[in-house]
């Protein structure tokens, strides 16, 4: 297995390959890795290896933030088909923020950040710095590092990747860019002849060269080692001084603990929680990740899953449950007219005797209107119920 990420790996490894230049120049047992210091780690380009190490405090924790908004989301929804994907009511992120997405897989966090991208078309409203900004300029607003970086690079040489529609870069500015992401005398080459990790960092400089106000990156470390890692968070906390803000999707508690200044947890659509990455944060954060990650509790099937697609309708149903039962009621009402009108005339009549017909008029006039009132009830209750399982089936 070639992976950077070791953390999750603890408890089924028995033997560690450290290569560099195409050489292994290391080899590790389980217990000399869990060994080494952090210094020592860092040397070596090692990122965590096992869950004891991820457990600090992230190093934005204590940082104070503008809490003027920098983006407002209202009545945000996308559907697949039918299928609702996206549907979030309000959602504010403060200014100078770094936002971590996470969430478990399908949850809909990569397609909040192609939304706000203005890459899909949606429905709702996404004000920037207290300003409506349509659709179509979104993309004039906001940059996405996309986790497949490939479907956005575009050019036949990396310098040519970095000033493509952008004529105001220098050169200079460029090789830096370049230089502090570790790319430097790759200029010339192909973006498609770099590695996987190598494009990610290409895409993560044509962003910072771009500075749009608001920027997005969806798994910005996968593929990158631990150097790497560093880099990549500096050059985003960088690049988030001359933005209002930035988003980023990731499953990645290494990048999230040394850049993040909140969690934002997305679950089937929704906003489930926005929080400062401080003690509070980071204990939720592990918390989901447990959950959603690493121990991954059995998925709720047949009618404890069905509830959870109904919990938004729940005042509707139980309102339509209400007036169910107050239609139950109008409708027997009629037999009580029967009732009160049989002790009187009505009984005499059934005897062979005469009747009162201003009783019987009476009594006929409450039985009506009860059961038109019983039948107008329940046609509501039937809306208000037809409505719900409308909105239920598209959420499933």
């Amino acid at each position: 297995m070639s992976e950077h990420r070791l953390w999750y790996l603890s408890g089924m490894t028995d033997r560690y390959i450290l290569m560099d230049n195409g050489r292994i120049i290391r080899e590790f047992k389980p217990q000399e890795i869990n060994a080494l210091t952090q210094q020592e780690r860092t040397a070596l380009g090692l990122r965590a290896v096992n869950p004891q190490q991820l457990h600090i405090m992230p190093e934005t924790a204590n940082r104070n933030l503008n809490q003027e908004p920098a983006i407002e989301i209202h009545g945000l929804t996308f559907n697949r088909g039918k299928r609702q994907v996206l549907d979030i009511r309000h959602l504010a992120i403060p200014k100078g923020a770094i936002v971590a997405v996470i969430g478990e897989n399908g949850a809909g966090k990569s397609t909040l950040s192609l939304c706000l991208a203005g890459l899909l078309k949606h429905n709702g409203t996404i004000m920037i710095e207290g300003k409506t900004v349509p659709n179509k300029r979104l993309p004039e607003t906001a940059f996405l590092v996309m986790q497949e970086a490939g479907h956005q690079l575009f050019s036949d040489s990396v310098m040519g990747e970095l000033t493509l529609n952008n004529p105001s870069l220098t050169e200079e500015q460029a090789q830096a860019v370049l230089r502090e992401l570790g790319l430097a005398g790759l200029e010339n080459r192909h973006p498609g002849s770099l590695s996987g990790g190598q494009q990610q960092r290409l895409a993560l400089a044509t962003a910072i060269c771009n500075r749009r106000p608001v920027m997005l990156y969806d798994e910005p470390t996968s593929g990158q080692d631990g150097d790497n890692l560093l880099r990549t968070v500096e050059i985003i906390r960088k690049a988030n001084e001359n933005a209002v803000c930035s988003l980023i999707v990731s499953h990645d508690p290494e990048l999230i603990a040394r850049c993040a200044t909140h969690i934002l947890h997305i679950h089937a659509g929704e906003v489930k929680k926005l929080l400062p990455l401080d003690e509070r944060g980071n204990i939720y954060m592990w918390k989901v990740f447990r959950e959603d990650a690493q121990i991954r509790k059995p998925q709720k099937t047949g009618i404890p899953r069905l509830l959870e697609f109904t919990a938004p309708f729940g005042p509707m149903l139980f309102l339509s449950q209400l007036l169910a039962g107050a239609s139950a009621l109008l409708l027997l009402a009629p037999f009580l007219c029967v009732y009160f009108c049989r002790k009187g005339s009505f009984l005499d009549f059934l005897l062979g005797g005469s009747i009162d017909a201003s009783a019987l008029a009476y009594w006929g006039l409450w039985a009506l209107g009860f059961e038109l009132a019983g039948l107008i009830v329940n046609f509501i209750a039937l809306l208000f119920v037809s409505q719900s399982c409308f909105f239920i089936r598209n959420r499933i």
